[in-house]
């Protein structure tokens, strides 16, 4: 049931835009390599305190890190910092909505607009009529079932609020890799398969989603191909008819 409406379409692969050898952060991540490519989804799969949280933030730039190369979207290191990955065009979707993806007290408008509001502007002043129009078309795009968009984020459900996170992060336009973390966690089977259709959408179009999670089913139903993560390095790599949740936990023991 879980991949319900995530039927795989062939995929037409672009030039490799993630590229990363030797990768090490601190004690929890050794000498990791892997790459990725225009138009797909690649999972990492772990257990918990495996590891894959960590290559997460660090491709990021929110943990410092060492490799002995990198190249990500043209890039010949990883980004210093959050600033650099956004503006090189990367997005970031955090394991934990609530405390780091949300504002949970503003509105959803304002949660949806938080990374576009200069964009929206001219000469510095706001301009309501196109702050309005950019909201609904983000509502209608990813499907955030609310009363109104003046509706604080803190009284949707867990799947309408990762879908505000998913908007938000997206919401230029203009993304190239999304990372995403546990992106699924906590929201019900109509969410996720609406958050995996989503998912697909943004890699038709030619972004790159690197999904970080320990749910092998959701690994097994949406990625195109996945390492697993154990004990802070890649134990294998498996393409998509090699994918279940059983499997990537027998090898991530």
């Amino acid at each position: 049931e879980l991949a319900a409406g995530t039927a795989r379409e062939p995929v037409t692969l672009g030039e490799t835009i993630v590229e990363i050898e030797g990768l090490t952060i601190g004690t929890q991540v050794d000498d990791v390599g892997f790459t990725a490519s225009r138009g797909e989804v690649v999972g990492f799969f772990g257990l918990a305190g495996g590891g894959q949280m960590e290559i997460a933030q660090a491709l990021f730039g929110i943990r410092p890190a060492q490799t002995r190369s990198a190249r990500v979207l043209g890039l010949e290191r990883l980004p210093n910092h959050a600033r650099e990955a956004i503006a090189r065009g990367m997005a970031y979707v955090p394991a934990d909505r609530k405390r780091e993806g949300l504002a949970l007290g503003l509105s959803i408008a304002d949660n949806l607009l938080m990374t576009v509001l200069p964009r929206l502007a001219t000469w510095g002043i706001r301009s309501a009529s196109r702050e309005a129009k950019r909201v609904d078309e983000l509502v209608e795009r990813f499907r955030i079932k609310a009363s109104s968009s003046k509706a604080p984020a803190s009284s949707l459900s867990g799947g309408n609020q990762q879908k505000i996170v998913l908007g938000s992060r997206t919401a230029t336009g203009t993304t190239d890799v999304l990372i995403l973390c546990e992106p699924t966690r906590g929201v019900d089977v109509g969410a996720k398969a609406e958050i995996y259709r989503l998912l697909r959408g943004l890699t038709a179009q030619g972004a790159t989603c690197l999904l970080f999670s320990s749910d092998g089913d959701e690994v097994a139903a949406v990625c195109d191909r996945a390492y697993v993560v154990r004990r802070g390095r890649i134990a294998s790599s498996h393409p998509a008819e090699e994918l279940s949740a059983s499997f990537l936990t027998s090898r991530a023991l």
